[in-house]
């Protein structure tokens, strides 16, 4: 019964997590390196100007239409006049501010008005990339090709503004928007963002040996977990606890584990939703084993207590969406003997067992990965 509570329990917390509503926050993309910051907004009117500058009386120099699509940027180095933004994309100038939509204000009107989100352009399916020079220098250049003009160099840890359709992976060059336009050697950026990952989980064994065969009425071990990577590792760090249950004979095994994993992906398909991983680690279980078969007669027969360290090894599978992600994973804990109960003096009966407490255990994982 308990079992079923905590995974009941724990489905709720993790379903009713406040991520699920990213959707609506504002799509800021912070520079961590740079004092700038780029947001996607939307144009509310059914035409505005683009002006060269942030005044009215300026030169107009293009148009936007009704939800439009833009990115506009802010920079502690650059100062835009109150009331005015700064788009850089898909064409750059300034817009009055009052005529722009924050991405919760598109989601509420979209609801309100039940439109399709991208019904009004063909050209929204674009996402902006904030990407980090990863070499001592790079040149940014003024086309596509080593023999065109050098505009600009970036140093080792400048961020720069890469806006594509397609994302930034398996291409040659790579052409950036801000500091400055041009194109950068793609081998010359870090591609892959390093941001922090921070999961939390609940597991369930719905397969479960015990290594050690007299073992019965095995019960499915139950737990919870944290771990911790960044986008760009291959690595996890999965921190846990899982409580266990079983019988031999009118004896009664109950065990907790506290354990880390280290899980090494090897393998991802699917544009890494899908992902196949190998685990070692180790766990500290604490045991407890007594006889139940007449509870009147506990007294003589008191709760015996054993604890120590054991190893973990496995794999797994796991798909995960939209922070969400969902796995099945074997693994095997291995332990030295656990003794319950103290040796017999000489003369006298003890009432001591020896026993293995590891397991082969096939379990189902369910969390949610939060990213910052």
């Amino acid at each position: 019964m308990y079992n079923k509570k905590l995974f009941i329990l724990l489905v709720t917390i993790v379903l009713s997590s406040p991520s699920l509503f990213n959707n609506l926050k504002a799509q800021v993309f912070q520079s961590e390196n740079e004092n700038w910051s780029v947001e996607v907004k939307y144009i509310e009117p059914g035409t505005i100007n683009i002006y060269s500058s942030a005044s009215e009386e300026s030169k107009v120099i293009g148009h936007y239409y009704y939800l439009d699509k833009v990115l506009v940027i802010s920079s502690d180095d650059e100062y835009v006049k109150f009331g005015w933004a700064k788009v850089i994309y898909p064409n750059e100038g300034f817009l009055l501010e009052k005529d722009l939509l924050s991405g919760e204000e598109k989601i509420a009107l979209d609801k309100r008005f039940k439109n399709k989100p991208d019904e009004f352009s063909s050209t929204q399916n674009w996402t902006p990339h904030i990407i980090q020079c990863d070499k001592e220098y790079s040149f940014i250049k003024s086309g596509n090709d080593f023999n065109k003009k050098n505009v600009g160099i970036i140093k080792e840890g400048d961020e720069v503004l890469a806006i594509t359709n397609d994302g930034v992976q398996n291409k040659e060059w790579i052409k950036i928007y801000y500091p400055q336009k041009g194109f950068v050697f793609s081998n010359e950026l870090a591609l892959i963002q390093s941001n922090h990952l921070l999961g939390i989980g609940i597991s369930y064994g719905f397969i479960n040996i015990p290594y050690e065969k007299n073992l019965e009425n095995y019960k499915n071990p139950m737990g919870f977990f944290i771990e911790y990577s960044k986008t760009n590792w291959d690595f996890n760090f999965r921190l846990g606890y899982n409580k266990s249950q079983s019988n031999l004979k009118e004896y009664i095994l109950k065990t907790d584990i506290f354990y880390l994993h280290i899980q090494y992906s090897f393998l991802r398909l699917f544009n890494n939703h899908l992902r196949f991983y190998a685990l070692t680690g180790g766990g500290y279980w604490n045991s407890k084993f007594q006889f139940t078969k007449y509870p009147a007669l506990t007294d003589y027969f008191p709760e015996e207590k054993d604890n120590g360290f054991g190893y973990y090894l496995g794999g797994g599978i796991e798909y995960s969406l939209s922070g969400f992600f969902i796995g099945v994973q074997y693994s095997f804990f291995g332990t030295e003997e656990a003794v319950f109960g103290p040796d017999a003096e000489p003369g006298e009966f003890t009432n001591q067992y020896k026993l293995f407490i590891g397991s082969n255990q096939v379990e189902f994982d369910l969390g949610y990965r939060f990213e910052f």
